[in-house]
This record gives C-alpha cells, structure tokens and sequence, in this order.
C-alpha cells in the first residue's frame, strides 16, 4: 500500500533539501577553489567534488524516490497549486539525473579539474594545442550527457544544454532573437563609434578607496552584508550558498571603474539570491530558474543603472569624499563607463560590441555539440568569425578561443544567457521605468530601495514559478522577449553625438531628451 499522497511528497521535499545542501557545499569548495585554494591542491580537490556530485547524484536517484514520484504523479491535485508546480520542478530535476548514466556527472567533474588544468598551461604559453586533447575529452563527456538529455527533452543535443541555462526557449526561438540582432547590431556599433568623444585620462585611484567605495556600492544597492561578503578573485564573479552570497572583484589603478562596475555587476546577482522566496528554500521553486534570468539581473545594474549619467554624478561625489585631491568629473566618469571600441576579450567589450561576442559563442558551441564542428576546428571557426563579426582577428590563441573558461569548464550551452539576459534586462529596466518615472532620479541620490523592491516583486519573489523566459517577461513587461527595447537603449545612451549630461558634485543634473532611455 502505498502512503498517502502529502506524506509522499513530505518525503520528496526532504529529498530535495538534502540534494541543495549538497549543491551548497559544492558551490563553497569552487567558490574556494578560485579564491584561496593552494595551487598544488587541484587533483585532490576534483577528486573530492566529484564524489561528493556522485552523492548529491544519488540521493535523488534511489528507489524510493521513483517511487514517491509514482505515488504523487497519480493524484497531484490533492497538493496546493505552488506545491504542483514545485513538484513539477522537482520531477523535472528527477529526470535530467536518471536520464545519465550513474557515472557520467562524476566523470564530467573529474575530467573538468583535468581540462582547466591544461587550459590554464595553454593560456599562458598562447597555445590552444596544449589544451586540445584534455577539452575532446571533455567535448566527448559533454555529447554523451547532451544527448541522453535531448531523449527525455525531444530537442536537438544543443538546446537540451542550453536548456540547463535558459529557461524554456528553443535552439529556434534563440536564433530567431540571435538573427534579428545580428542584422541590427553592426549599424548601431558604428554609430556608438561614431558617437564617441574625446574623454580626459582618469587620475590614479587609491586602491584602499575603491575598495571603501564599493563597500558603499553595495550598500547603497541594498546588498544584505550580514548574509553575503565580498572579496578579491582573478575573475569576479557570485557564488556561494544559501544565506551566504560570495561576491568577488578585483581592483586595478590602472582601470579603476572596471573594478566598480564588477562590483555592481555581481551585487545585481547577489541580490537576485537573496530576494528568492523564503517559503521554498532549498526546494526547486525557491531557485532562479536560469542564468539567463540571472543576468538579466546582473546586468539590470551594471548596464542601466551603472553606466548611466545618474550613477557618474553619485560616483564622483562618493570620490570627492574618499580622495578630496583628486580632480575627477562627473562627465569624465560618464565618458569612460560608455566607451566603445571593438576588443578581442569579451570580458572587456562594452555593452554595445559584447553580443557579438556571444553570437560568435553561440555558432560555435551549437555546431560543437550537435556534431558539426570538432574541436580541432575551432581555433580557426573562432577568427572567422570574429573577423565576420567585428572586423578584427586574434593575434593569438590567447586573445581568442583560450580566453574564456567556460568550454573548459564544463559550461557548454552556457553563452546564450549573457545576451539573452541583457536583452531581458533592458526589458525589465523599461518597464521599471515605467513603473517609476523618477527612477534614475533617485540613483543619482544613491537611494535603490523602491527599484530593488520592484525587482524583489516581479522577478526575485517569483522565484522558477514561470516555465519560460518569455513568460516571466510577459508577467512583468507585459511582453514575450524582444530586441526592441536594448536596441533603444543602445541609442539614446550610445549612439547620439550629446551623450553626456552636466551633472553637478550634488548629484543634480540637465539630461537632454536623447539620456532619458
């Protein structure tokens, strides 16, 4: 006989907590891995993740809980409708994991240690080939579990990937988005190229006042320091736990306003983690649905509130305080956060040339994983296309395919929710607008709390209740995903030759029509 329906789903729940404390301990032994792990450490650390992937892998993949799922599949409406669509979510996970071989996620996390290993030697000696071998064996793991997920999926090997980062959108709906972009976007690079003034070198900022800064960044954008912190990586970036957000920067004098868009970019994260509902901790419907989702709120931040003339005017105010000597004007600032230039590293392209970035990603690991391109060929596949693109072509393997870590990795699928999410977060930021007319008002007066609190009301609280990208735009914008709106950001902060606004040291400023995106 089995148990009732409630005591079943009790059960999976609690199954469900336990796989999330695994996941928790995961994200804190990578956290630490790129942070403070001795360098000698890397084969026992990979060797340590990936038994404890086995047993996060196991916990949901035992008799019982198949089971559970059988009993509470055959009368799901006995539970409340938030509990289905968690159950559904759970099922979902359920799935994707019994869909793999036993072995396989353990051999993807072994193999990952061994492949970024031989990436970081490639990197440096400029030499793809050094790294060749270890990643067609990481591209061979990778087409396995890619298409063992596309059988319960019915997609293409591809979107089956990308589905682990973007939330219910085809292979055909993100090149149909992809597509329209790509016809669109060289007009508007050569107009923000054409746009550009001529900006003032930025003094030398004292490393201990970026880091003070940015300290008030992160309080101003209404970061919880009691359950998160912030500390220093070669690549910024959030990661961490339940309760305990790791945000990580780095500080550079020679580039300092690099170091505080970091630091808004990965607060944006930080802060979609701890808006998540409470009521569903450590369950499938208390997690950001994708990293698409993700992004967008990263990029909410850094692109429309950070590089905006409101945040130049509150910046300089915060460094006439910390550094009274230095000379340092708002539309200095401004000038230096929207400059456009063509770049080979997209870590350093700005927001008007960084999609093509990504479209070039997105050909390449489509092709990869779908069978049409080896890994042999990328190299070549990558100047092609870079030339294609952005009319420029790497001097190097390192300016090129050895920049990013991602394929290495493991992270394959992975580059569509970068521009996907920064289309998404022109969108919300519209509507927002909307919502809030004096909104960039207020960031000029370092006050973010009613803008966070229509982030936490229309996209942290709903956590994975919505099925797809689409829907959660359609929800808060009234609209499935569109280009329409990045594309009239891009312009009016961009593309028109009056792109600066005179701002005062009280953060006041006279914003012609063409700043008001």
């Amino acid at each position: 006989m089995t148990q009732s329906i409630q005591a079943q789903y009790a059960y999976l729940k609690e199954k469900f907590q336990t796989y999330y404390h695994f996941q928790d301990a995961l994200n804190l032994l990578e956290w630490d891995f790129e942070t403070t792990m001795p360098t000698g450490a890397g084969d026992s650390r990979g060797a340590v993740m990936a038994t404890l992937t086995q047993s996060m892998q196991d916990v949901l993949t035992v008799a019982e809980v198949k089971q559970a799922f059988d009993d509470v599949g055959q009368d799901v409406q006995q539970l409340s409708a938030e509990d289905q669509k968690n159950f559904a979510l759970m099922r979902k996970e359920h799935q994707k994991l019994t869909a793999l071989p036993s072995t396989l996620n353990s051999e993807i996390m072994a193999q990952t240690t061994k492949t970024l290993k031989a990436w970081h030697k490639a990197r440096e000696a400029k030499d793809f080939s050094l790294v060749q071998k270890e990643l067609e064996t990481t591209v061979h793991l990778q087409r396995q579990k890619a298409q063992a997920l596309a059988k319960i999926t019915g997609t293409t090997p591809y979107e089956a990937l990308m589905g682990e980062y973007v939330m219910g959108l085809s292979e055909d709906r993100v090149q149909d988005v992809f597509d329209a972009l790509s016809v669109q976007l060289p007009t508007y690079i050569q107009k923000a190229e054409a746009a550009q003034q001529p900006v003032a070198s930025l003094p030398t900022i004292p490393l201990e006042a970026q880091k003070v800064i940015s300290k008030k960044l992160m309080e101003m954008l209404n970061f919880d320091m009691e359950k998160g912190r912030l500390d220093e990586a070669v690549h910024p970036f959030c990661g961490g736990a339940t309760d305990d957000v790791r945000l990580t920067t780095n500080y550079k004098l020679g580039t300092p306003l690099d170091g505080f868009l970091a630091v808004g970019h990965e607060t944006g994260h930080g802060l979609y983690e701890q808006g998540l509902p409470e009521k569903y901790k450590f369950q499938p419907l208390g997690k950001a649905p994708c990293l698409a989702v993700h992004e967008s709120q990263s990029l909410f931040v850094e692109n429309k509130i950070l590089k905006s003339p409101e945040f130049a005017s509150w910046l300089q105010g915060e460094l006439a305080q910390e550094c009274p000597s230095l000379q340092i004007s708002a539309e200095d600032i401004l000038g230096h956060l929207t400059k456009v230039s063509r770049s080979f590293i997209r870590i350093e392209a700005d927001e008007v040339t960084y999609p093509a970035h990504v479209l070039l990603r997105f050909e390449i690991e489509r092709d990869v994983i779908n069978g049409d391109l080896e890994v042999a060929d990328i190299p070549q596949r990558w100047s092609d296309l870079m030339q294609k693109k952005l009319g420029i072509t790497p001097p190097s393997d390192k300016e090129g395919v050895l920049q990013d870590i991602h394929w290495y990795g493991g992270g394959w699928g992975y580059f569509p929710s970068y521009t996907l999410g920064a289309l998404a977060a022109a969108q919300f930021a519209e509507a927002a607008e909307k919502a809030m007319p004096d909104m960039m008002q207020k960031v000029a007066a370092g006050d973010f709390k009613e803008i966070r609190q229509w982030l936490k009301k229309n996209i942290h609280e709903k956590g994975a209740t919505f099925d797809s990208l689409d829907d959660l735009l359609t929800q808060a914008t009234g609209k499935p995903l569109e280009i329409t709106p990045y594309l009239s950001h891009i312009d009016s902060r961009y593309c028109q030759k009056s792109n600066t606004a005179k701002l005062d040291l009280k953060g006041k400023r006279s914003l012609p029509p063409t700043l008001r995106p």
